[in-house]
């Protein structure tokens, strides 16, 4: 006489089953109800569903073949059925909702300075986006501020680093090559370097990185106190860590530069103890500028992301 529908009056209402109608239907099996019961462990009502299964495959082909489309939705719809009938839950359960965002984090500690004398490559932009979006308000950054410490010097060693050595080339003119040659030196141990110094060490750019901008650009006016020629502007870092602790120099504090003369070695005796890891850089100018004392020069400083440049503007 036919089969109760499984779930009984106290099941619940199930939403209406949709089989992709693209995907290929794969032959039911032919395993008898019986066999199923004994190798599955199921209750009451998913084994009614089981019955209903085999009874719809053989009634809709004839034989113990392939049941149609429909008779496999209503089992799946059937088994949903019993699924809720028995309280087993019909589906996982859901993450419980967060009631409320993080707070945030109250300190950032970002290592700016490469030990070239550069800044990281992208170092600011990440400080930037950090400082928005993951510190707490009234968080602080750890170091709290960077200076850029600046002076223009003469130095045939730097100039010659930076340039083709035309004594090396066995009389060949390979010039043109100067025009590929990078602006920016890293690494440079300025205490060591043979220079002159044309103008005295200045504080050209300060950056707050609590709140740092994207892009920086700044003018300063040097006023030269000798003869000579600009070859490049070498410059360091000043790194406070916060308002009350004594700030870090990256240029050993022991290096006096003013009144060196041309082509004297600045060195630091080897039991200094006040040299840093760091090195320092330096910017090469496209053209050495000859400059009288009592000349004033005016510079432009610019820093986009995290790469500094400098320019003689006058």
């Amino acid at each position: 006489g036919g089969v109760k529908k499984a779930g009984g009056k106290n099941a619940k209402k199930t939403s209406s089953f949709t089989w992709n109608a693209a995907k290929p239907v794969k032959p039911a099996t032919t395993t008898p109800t019986a066999q199923l019961a004994a190798t599955t462990p199921i209750d009451g009502a998913t084994a009614a569903t089981a019955t209903a299964a085999t009874a719809s495959g053989v009634g809709a082909s004839g034989e113990s073949g392939v049941g149609e489309l429909g008779a496999e939705q209503a089992t799946v719809t059937a088994a949903m059925s019993a699924t809720g009938a028995t309280g087993a839950p019909a589906a996982a359960a859901a993450p419980a909702a967060i009631e409320e965002e993080s707070a945030g984090w109250d300190i950032l500690v970002a290592d700016c300075v490469d030990p070239g004398g550069m800044l990281r490559q992208g170092v600011l932009d990440d400080v930037r986006l950090a400082s928005q979006l993951i510190l707490s308000a009234g968080g602080v950054v750890v170091p709290s501020q960077l200076t850029v410490r600046a002076m223009c010097v003469e130095s045939d060693q730097l100039l010659g680093e930076n340039r083709v050595q035309r004594t090396a080339q066995g009389g060949l003119d390979v010039s043109l090559l100067d025009r590929y040659s990078v602006r920016s030196l890293m690494s440079v141990d300025l205490p060591n370097v043979a220079l002159k110094t044309i103008t005295k060490p200045a504080d050209v750019m300060i950056l707050e990185l609590i709140a740092l901008n994207s892009e920086y650009l700044y003018e300063y006016e040097w006023e030269t106190f000798q003869d000579g020629r600009i070859d490049a502007v070498a410059y360091w870092f000043v790194i406070a860590w916060s308002p009350d602790t004594e700030p870090t120099e990256t240029l050993p504090p022991c290096t006096h530069f003013q009144g060196a003369p041309h082509g004297q070695k600045l060195g630091i005796k080897e039991q200094d103890a006040c040299a840093p890891h760091w090195r320092q850089a330096a910017w090469m100018l496209d053209t050495p500028l000859h400059v009288l004392k009592g000349q004033i020069i005016k510079v432009g400083v610019s820093c986009v992301g995290s790469y500094l440049s400098f320019k003689v503007l006058s």
